[in-house]
């Protein structure tokens, strides 16, 4: 009988209301926000690897090139090197997490 009386006050089986604006079920546009956010974090690890390899890879060839009195190679391969690390981490992470491998998750990825 409850049931029933649910269903009549414009609800559906599981008893929440199809325009409730406290309705705690995930829909489409929920889930098109997670994928954003999924693929957001996925393109920032993949910036930060690319452009930490690029610069460390200018930074240590021009060290090689212009010897060590170059201060431009330097900072190069320290800023290279900052950006590299933390971004073939996260992009490990992301590819593990992908694949399915127990221990990995998107959640590991900080939200940025």
């Amino acid at each position: 009988m409850r049931k029933h009386k649910m269903m009549a006050a414009g609800r559906s089986s599981s008893g929440w209301a199809d325009d409730d604006p406290f309705d705690l079920e995930p829909d489409a546009e929920m889930e098109a926000d997670a994928r954003r956010a999924v693929r957001r974090k996925v393109g920032l690890a993949l910036g930060l690897f690319v452009a930490g390899g690029g610069l460390l890879a200018g930074g240590i060839g021009s060290l090689l090139t212009s010897g060590s009195g170059s201060g431009h190679g330097v900072a190069m391969t320290v800023l290279g090197s900052l950006t590299f690390v933390p971004g073939a981490f996260f992009t490990r992470v992301a590819y593990l997490a992908h694949r399915g491998v127990d221990g990995y998750s998107m959640r590991d990825i900080p939200d940025v």
